[in-house]
């Protein structure tokens, strides 16, 4: 695995991985990940908790996968390859629909929530498109690369903290973007 891939994969690992748990870190996270769901235009009230948890745990699946797949090919064992394009694949259709669906509520103009990483309900935005657009580049470049020998172990370290960090700033994108457009009058 390339240094850029094994980046990549991180990425997406502790992305889906803190977007996954956070909604299953307390008895209310789901119900608000539930809650900001209902609002979406295409989704029936009846089905709201049944994708909510189908969504959290298609999340938390897609980072166990991905992490697996990172492991095999850093230990060098057979099909490590095939894993990690199964699993590279499993993230690309969860996040073209993640993505479709954002579009579809934006087309609408719906003002729906996104609790995408917890209970903070912002209205969705081009900014998800985005965000979510990055991470199916992420997911198609990683996919892209050729394999390579497992990495040195400080190659490997440096790739680690820069996927960690790249997630973080994913992560905290709204956050970042609200402290910079405050008002600082007020």
């Amino acid at each position: 695995m390339t240094h850029l891939s094994t980046g990549l994969i991180v990425t997406l690992v502790v992305v889906f991985a803190t977007s996954g748990a956070s909604k299953l870190r307390g008895p209310d996270a789901q119900r608000t990940f539930a809650a900001s769901l209902g609002d979406l235009p295409f989704l029936p009230a009846r089905s709201v908790r049944g994708v909510a948890a189908a969504l959290t745990a298609g999340e938390l699946m897609v980072a166990a996968d991905l992490l697996a797949s990172l492991i095999a090919g850093w230990a060098g064992l057979p099909g490590a390859v095939a894993m990690t394009a199964v699993a590279l694949t499993a993230t690309a259709i969860l996040l073209i629909t993640l993505t479709v669906g954002i579009a579809i509520t934006l087309r609408r103009g719906v003002r729906a929530g996104c609790a995408c990483f917890g209970s903070a309900h912002r209205p969705l935005g081009v900014s998800h498109l985005v965000r979510n657009v990055l991470l199916l580049a992420a997911a198609g470049t990683a996919a892209a690369l050729p394999p390579a020998p497992p990495v040195r172990p400080q190659d490997l370290l440096v790739a680690v903290t820069a996927g960690a960090v790249a997630a973080f700033l994913i992560i905290h994108a709204d956050d970042m973007a609200e402290l910079f457009a405050a008002n600082p009058g007020q």
